[in-house]
């Protein structure tokens, strides 16, 4: 039964993640943004991690990926209070906003009484040495 779920799991991988390209390859991302107003570019870090910042239209996106090449983490940063508020608005539509010290929202995706995937979106504050606050919006798996 578990070797079962575990396939039925893999399968449906990019199907699950395609609400925000988490769990796809390089390729696929590549593929949706090769427009050239995303100003899509490939980075490779010391570390050998790969990322891909794409520009949106009111934010910047960046996307990990692991030894794989799958992405395992999107990060949005918004380019103006608007832009978040947009953002934020959108996800307390959608998904299950979730008691924490920090705002969080989880995205589950349920296909069966056994098989469900979790992702969780955080909300994280930046600050600059000069004062200026950031804000992202951060997917991954915890």
């Amino acid at each position: 039964m578990r070797k079962y779920l575990l396939l039925l799991l893999i399968l449906m991988v990019n199907e699950v993640f395609s609400q925000k390209n988490i769990g796809v390859p390089i390729s696929s991302i590549k593929k949706k943004y090769k427009e050239s107003k995303y100003q899509l570019k490939q980075n490779k870090e010391d570390n050998g991690t790969i990322t891909i910042d794409i520009r949106l239209q009111n934010a910047a996106a960046t996307y990990t990926f692991d030894n794989s090449k799958l992405s395992t983490m999107l990060v949005i940063t918004p380019f103006d209070r608007k832009s978040l508020n947009k953002y934020i608005s959108e996800y307390d539509s959608k998904y299950k906003r979730l008691n924490s010290e920090t705002t969080k929202w989880e995205v589950e995706t349920k296909y069966s009484e056994e098989v469900s995937i979790v992702e969780h979106i955080i909300l994280s504050q930046i600050t600059a040495k000069n004062g200026e606050i950031w804000y992202n919006l951060i997917w991954v798996f915890e």
